[in-house]
């Protein structure tokens, strides 16, 4: 007897255009791998760039709406579509997404509910009064709830609202990236790339600690259009958004990727996947999301300023490149984070 193929909703209420683009892209084909009939419900400049064959997508237009009347948006069209009764979603806010679900539960208590969390962790488990319509959901619906860190998934257990809690370690994106052929550097110099929320960090916290300028074999190159009156001989803003193309050269052409000190510890970084799938060393501060991964034997930790002093210092003195690196160190850890394992274990998730 032929076995009943299962189809399940993916919804996404907040991301736009590049925003989560490889995760979803990636979470997608790993449903697709364990034999769901998927279907995808987003905005629309988010559902354009998700292009993976045999996935039905229901286009929502929020491109000039601020977010939380993109999620009113994105809830009306869910609400009324035809919906199979497996729905996980994505990408969510704990307050405005959460509540508008609440309301609707006469129109959804028999459905299946899988929560994803990416960076809303952090303030749930913080608490205060915009914490109670998630608890409240979670009594309603008893949803599965997927973690992509191990500190987020134990901070979430502290909190005693569900035992349907799993770790679903993030995947890594070698699966996305077409090999590159990488040119010869035009200079001899160790060039270190800061990408994204982690570009603030380094103007506003490392620049005034750290005489950068005394670095003269090192050019860091800041990915984000930061305004600044600072001036460095050996730092270049680039005020361009990389899309995957640029960012995955960017990598794969850079000597290091930075990462600062973030307050909230609890959430995956993709950027720290996307820079050991291209074979990127790392600087990174000895905290989660990075001690997670055996990141010590690509690149260094830190756990001050003096000791960053002293990695950029090493750096500096004895000229390191990428090339110091082995290349068996990247595969262990993209072995342990393919796209393979991530499906192995969502599936063993989804069937609990």
């Amino acid at each position: 007897m032929k076995q009943r193929i299962k189809k399940v909703l993916v919804v996404d209420f907040l991301s736009k255009g590049n925003s989560h683009l490889n995760f979803n892209k990636s979470f997608l084909e790993a449903l697709k791998q364990i034999g769901f009939n998927v279907s995808f419900l987003g905005a629309i400049s988010h559902c354009k760039l998700i292009q993976l064959k045999e996935i039905n997508k229901t286009s929502v237009k929020t491109n000039d709406l601020n977010w939380k009347t993109s999620v009113f948006r994105c809830f009306k069209t869910f609400v009324f579509s035809k919906k199979p009764n497996e729905i996980i979603i994505v990408c969510f806010d704990n307050y405005i997404s959460i509540s508008l679900l609440l309301l609707a539960y006469p129109f959804l208590f028999r459905k299946k509910f899988t929560l994803v969390f990416h960076n809303n962790l952090s303030s749930l488990i913080i608490g205060g009064f915009k914490s109670y319509p998630f608890k409240f959901f979670i009594k309603l619906y008893n949803p599965k709830i997927l973690i992509l860190s191990k500190n987020g998934f134990n901070q979430f257990n502290s909190l005693n609202l569900s035992k349907k809690v799993f770790l679903i370690p993030h995947m890594n994106y070698k699966h996305l990236y077409e090999p590159l052929e990488i040119s010869k550097k035009e200079t001899p110099f160790i060039t270190i790339s800061v990408i994204g929320r982690h570009c603030q960090t380094f103007m506003d916290q490392i620049t005034s600690s750290v005489k950068l300028s005394a670095f003269d074999f090192i050019k860091f190159n800041i990915y984000k259009n930061i305004p600044t009156n600072k001036q460095y001989s050996n730092v270049k803003i680039h005020t361009k958004w990389l899309d995957n193309y640029e960012l995955n050269k960017v990598l794969s052409e850079s000597d290091f990727c930075f990462f600062g000190k973030q307050k909230d510890t609890l959430r995956a970084s993709g950027i720290l996947l996307d820079a050991v799938t291209s074979g990127c060393p790392i600087i990174a501060p000895n905290q989660a999301p990075f001690n997670e991964l055996d990141i010590n034997k690509i690149g260094y930790f830190y756990n001050s300023i003096n000791e960053l002093k002293e990695v950029f210092e090493k750096i500096n003195t004895h000229k390191i490149s990428r090339n110091y690196f082995q290349n068996n160190e990247f595969n262990y850890i993209l072995e342990k984070t393919d796209i393979n394992t991530f499906s192995t274990t969502l599936k063993k998730t989804l069937n609990y």
